[in-house]
């Protein structure tokens, strides 16, 4: 048995038989060849054989709904058919004719310099991850060269172990049989990375082995939970984490159950973030509260052409119609830096990340927008859809977003199709937007912080530069205190803020957001379960509810009498109280006081009523050390006192003094 340390790239505990899913190429010779033309000839059938592999997986890539897959894919199949002579191919076939060398070894090398190219030209995470792709191209070219089968079967459930997973490689792979992945090099920033943690596989990398000491039935184990991989297990280990796994099973059972309770009275909306109709799916099953981010892009990325308006209006229909009233966020089209379109032609550009990208793209495009605006806005009729547009950075872009869609609307006004202008918002993802937003705030209605783009541009470092990955931080001070501001600066002209960005999922930071004042956090569909149980406790019906007294969150089903615990009167959460002062958690109404004055509830305009109850089985004292401050029918504003107990008198006759304030049932 051994054990090796890694990087989770992709958290969960795993144990299957390991495969070898890549063939390392091995260190490449330079020959000198008589035949020129044969070295070329060889070269175009391994850019047809891999150009066939390509579109095998980006249709594999589709029929298994992975989204990032296509687009990344579709990058790798657009870099290997350019005809530019500044393409891989066409240098290959350069050098061949200056050096008469071997196919194998031009590519090499050419390789090579094309990446030391992109470093020298730019530190941009975008160059560097078309490097990572021209690598990538390479390796299946001089593979097919070597006669190695690109892709590989794998019959049975597997841990892929490899040097460098492809995205190709990945995709090429049964999803359902992929257990998990260890790799010797990656990033969480890679395009591999990303597909891996969309598809919920484990995943760790840094870990060498020597891929012939690997047997077939050997055994491995992947436990992110101690960042380790565990090669050919003892029986004693392979038993304990068997049981390990079926507990883990059961807790996600438990979780996601739990969390059809939870997600309705979390605090904060807890909202999914998806790419394609297809994935509503799995948002309504893991009880997203809404659709908070969807990427409408992934509608282009794999399209030759641009998509028309009437096969947009059907696929954004479809989420509508899925999430059955629930809000449903669309951002228009985001492509330029990491994403491709071939149907939208973008400009060569020396640092694309902050070039024509998001909401460029649409300006630059105008038929392209204003399609995409007419089926947005038809889709809006009867429905609960809002519309957002990224990458906005000044009030002019803002004015000029209002303008388009005041002039589709007109136009489909004019031609007596149904339509409605729904909330728009926009992406905050620039430092320039958190500064500019009480310009822009008069003219929107909500906003979304995309914490990615936002941490690349505060700090100066491009998020999917692999080399960059330790000084990419997306908790770092300044990050955090951008969101505080945005929040700050939203709330005061009354619109709502989310974070549909990565730190969405972040468990560790959810609270320090309530805090802040967040309203909605938008994540993997996957991820919403855990958010929810991280966040038990936190609950509100009304986003103007306060908390009646002082003290710390007691969980509803830590509260020691059935009658909360279990439910039977409504949503509860219990206060273990600092002090004895109970106030109104909103303007209403008081409805019931109890005789025994242990109890009292109160009912806000919109019909939220909420009962206050003090203490566990205190309707033995009778009313002693209770004291009421108003009556019943009273109209009462939030903040007031209610009444006043007797925090050390209940504890002295041996109750607990458990405040328990219960959302009664309409």
């Amino acid at each position: 048995m051994k054990q090796y340390s890694g990087q989770v790239i992709s958290e969960g505990t795993v144990l299957a038989k390991v495969f070898i899913g890549e063939t390392i190429t091995p260190n490449i010779e330079k020959m000198n060849v008589k035949d020129i033309t044969n070295e070329e000839t060889r070269l175009d059938e391994a850019c047809l054989e891999v150009m066939s592999f390509l579109h095998k997986s980006i249709k594999r890539a589709k029929q298994e709904q992975i989204a990032e897959g296509i687009g990344i894919i579709d990058t790798h199949i657009a870099l290997l058919s350019d005809d530019s002579k500044q393409s891989l191919p066409h240098r290959a076939k350069q050098l061949i004719h200056e050096e008469t060398c071997n196919a194998e070894y031009a590519l090499e090398t050419v390789a090579g310099r094309m990446v030391d190219e992109f470093d020298a030209i730019s530190k941009s995470g975008y160059l560097s991850a078309r490097g990572e792709d021209i690598l990538h191209i390479k390796n299946m070219l001089i593979n097919t060269l070597l006669g190695v089968t690109l892709g590989c079967e794998i019959a049975e459930p597997a841990i892929i172990y490899s040097d460098r997973l492809s995205p190709e490689q990945l995709t090429s792979f049964d999803p359902k049989l992929i257990k998990g992945i260890v790799t010797a090099k990656g990033s969480a920033l890679s395009h591999t990375a990303i597909i891996a943690r969309n598809m919920n596989i484990p995943f760790l990398t840094g870990i060498k082995i020597d891929a012939g000491s690997v047997h077939p039935d050997m055994i491995g184990i992947i436990d992110s939970e101690s960042n380790t991989f565990i090669l050919d297990p003892d029986e004693t280990t392979v038993h304990s984490y068997n049981i390990k796994m079926r507990e883990n099973e059961e807790k996600a059972l438990l979780i996601k159950e739990k969390a059809k309770e939870l997600v309705g009275s979390c605090k904060v909306a807890l909202y999914a973030n998806i790419g394609r109709p297809c994935e509503v799916a799995d948002a309504i099953s893991n009880c997203a509260a809404g659709i908070g981010l969807f990427r409408s892009e992934f509608l282009f990325l794999d399209a030759k052409e641009t998509v028309d308006e009437q096969s947009q209006y059907e696929a954004y229909k479809e989420v509508i119609n899925a999430m059955d009233g629930k809000p449903v966020i669309v951002r228009t089209i985001d492509i330029g830096a990491d994403k491709e379109a071939k149907c939208i032609k973008l400009p060569k550009e020396s640092n694309p990340a902050l070039g024509t990208r998001g909401i460029r793209i649409s300006f630059a495009n105008p038929d392209v927008f204003r399609t995409q605006l007419r089926a947005l806005l038809r889709a809006a009729y009867c429905s609960n859809l809002k519309i957002m547009f990224p990458m906005i950075s000044s009030l002019w872009e803002v004015k000029k977003v209002i303008e388009e869609v005041d002039y589709v609307a007109a136009m489909l006004k004019e031609e007596g199709i149904d339509y409605a202008k729904p909330p728009i918002g926009i992406m905050v993802e620039t430092p320039a937007a958190v500064m500019i937003l009480d310009d822009i705030a008069p003219y929107i209605d909500f906003v979304s912080i995309g914490t990615n783009d936002l941490t690349q541009y505060a700090l100066g470092i491009d998020r999917t530069n692999e080399n960059l990955s330790d000084y990419y931080d997306v908790r770092h001070k300044a990050v955090l205190e951008l969101i505080r501001i945005t929040v700050e600066k939203a709330h005061k002209h009354g619109i709502s803020v989310g974070i549909c960005g990565e730190l969405g999922a972040d468990i560790k930071l959810a609270k320090d957001f309530l805090k802040m004042g967040v309203d909605e956090l938008s994540m993997p569909a996957s991820k919403i379960p855990a958010m929810a149980l991280a966040l038990e406790g936190e609950v509100s019906v009304d986003s103007d509810i306060l908390v009646p007294v002082d003290g710390y969150l007691i969980p509803m089903e830590e509260i020691p009498d059935a009658v909360f615990s279990k439910g039977l009167v409504g949503r509860c959460v219990g206060i273990y109280p600092e002090n004895g002062i109970v106030t109104a958690p909103f303007d209403g109404v008081v409805t019931m006081i109890a005789k025994t004055k242990h109890a009292i509830s109160i009912k806000s305009q919109n019909a939220t009523e909420v009962l206050i109850h003090i203490g566990i089985d205190t309707v033995s004292m009778d009313g002693r050390g209770f004291e009421i401050n108003v009556n019943e029918g009273d109209v009462v504003k939030a903040g007031s006192k209610l009444l006043t107990f007797d925090v050390d008198m209940i504890k002295d006759v041996g109750l607990s003094p458990i405040v328990i304030v219960v959302i009664l049932p309409n």
